[in-house]
């Protein structure tokens, strides 16, 4: 069920600015929009909680499996906000779109996402969606990479962070990953 709240790193109210012009696409609602850019955009408050205060708020929702993130490069505000969902006993699997220009409009960069899933608990994998950027040839569209291997970040992907503990614990100490280039598949 869809709630009119945003998500952030804590609880206020918030800037929210949505399309209100024909040719930005609607996908292009954030919390911030570039100043020459807000023209095309209507500002509004709403009010903000964290993942964190959602969850306990829905107590009966509160052992999350899985937590999407797409908040259009306020990813790490949101996710600050589940501190305690990512350093439960039981964290979820998490999967960020990553939009790699609209981070800096926050302050932040892939880096500071990643610091998010310490490697002490988290597998952490990069999916490219848009080679726009990369000048690597053995980077392809779709396919998961281990973050560590990737020395520049596309244009758009996935990160997704899979727990080594918890519920996750047998299944992602089976993932089997391949090298950047490699030819085989996962067997």
């Amino acid at each position: 069920m869809p709630l009119p709240v945003a998500a952030s790193e804590r609880a206020g109210l918030v800037n929210f600015f949505t399309a209100n012009a024909s040719g930005v696409s609607a996908v292009e609602n954030s919390l911030r929009v570039a100043p020459e850019q807000r023209a095309l955009f209507r500002k509004m408050f709403v009010p903000a909680f964290t993942v964190d205060e959602l969850f306990e708020a829905m107590d009966e929702q509160r052992d999350c499996a899985l937590l999407k993130c797409d908040a259009e490069g306020s990813d790490v505000l949101v996710l600050r906000g589940a501190r305690q969902t990512l350093q439960g006993e039981n964290p979820p699997l998490v999967i960020v779109e990553v939009h790699v220009e609209k981070l800096p409009q926050f302050g932040f960069t892939p880096e500071d996402l990643m610091a998010l899933f310490p490697a002490t608990r988290f597998y952490q994998f990069i999916v490219p969606h848009s080679l726009q950027g990369i000048h690597s040839a053995d980077l392809k569209c779709g396919v998961a990479y281990a973050a560590d291997v990737l020395s520049e970040w596309p244009f758009y992907s996935n990160l997704i962070a899979v727990p080594k503990i918890g519920r996750f614990r047998v299944r992602a100490a089976s993932l089997k990953v391949l090298p950047l280039g490699s030819t085989q598949t996962p067997g």
